[in-house]
């Protein structure tokens, strides 16, 4: 018999990626197809690489960009750099609290600023003066950006100082003149510093990573305020009056 007139006298279940044009009569039960969809990527997965390489190279990358921002600070700004010199042990509690509540602070302002930018268009939106709506909104983006730059900024250049710190204790080169000798403990304090708030503990890494922000934050601040505020070295003192 001719395979053209091959019936198939149960029911036919079949899989492909297409509905094959089934000849009349060529089934006998019921007809069922379902789509099959082809893998593309057949190729097997990459293997995960073990936690502590993991570890490893989130460390070096942290550490790669606080030496780059340590070297540019100390280029670039060399009297806020000795300003901050030091305040990561002497002043770590305080650099704490600065740090935490501005951080705070910013959340504050980030999100009093969205509830105002909010309440600025649904007022300007009924008294239709939608050119005012389109200023407000554009503020509250550039303002808004600004904040949280500006916090995100100081908060690493301020981890690069301590990381300098830290390298300049154990390496030796607390006020050394010699260029090579302050970035190897910068390097130095950068790697370690690295290596301890990227510790691969889901709470309790995220939570060095916090203290180490708001610290860097604080301590930037406090040298900040050093380098604003006049010493009172440089007051001239008062002449004595002569007696009469």
């Amino acid at each position: 018999a001719d395979d053209k007139d091959a019936v198939i006298g149960g029911d036919l279940h079949y899989s492909s990626p297409a509905e094959s044009d089934l000849p009349a009569g060529a089934v006998a039960g019921k007809t069922s197809h379902t789509v099959a969809t082809a893998n593309a990527n057949t190729e097997p997965e990459p293997p995960t690489r073990p936690w502590p390489l993991q570890w490893l190279f989130a460390a070096l990358r942290r550490a790669l960009a606080l030496f780059v921002l340590g070297a540019l600070l100390l280029w670039l700004a060399p009297r806020l750099a000795d300003a901050g010199r030091g305040l990561s042990f002497n002043q770590t509690l305080p650099g704490l609290g600065w740090g935490c509540g501005t951080l705070f602070g910013a959340s504050v302002l980030l999100i009093g600023l969205g509830i105002a930018t909010i309440l600025g268009l649904i007022l300007f939106s009924a008294l239709t003066l939608g050119e005012f709506s389109s200023l407000v909104l554009a503020g509250s983006v550039v303002l808004g950006t600004l904040l949280s730059f500006g916090v995100y900024l100081l908060a690493w250049i301020g981890q690069a100082v301590v990381a300098n710190d830290i390298g300049s204790k154990l390496f030796g080169s607390l006020g050394s003149t010699d260029t090579g000798r302050k970035l190897a403990g910068l390097a130095l304090g950068a790697l370690l510093l690295a290596v301890v708030i990227t510790v691969p503990v889901p709470i309790l890494g995220g939570l060095l990573r916090l203290l180490a922000a708001a610290l860097g934050l604080g301590i930037m601040l406090l040298a900040l305020r050093g380098q604003f505020r006049e010493p009172a070295s440089t007051l001239t003192p008062a002449m004595p009056m002569a007696a009469d």
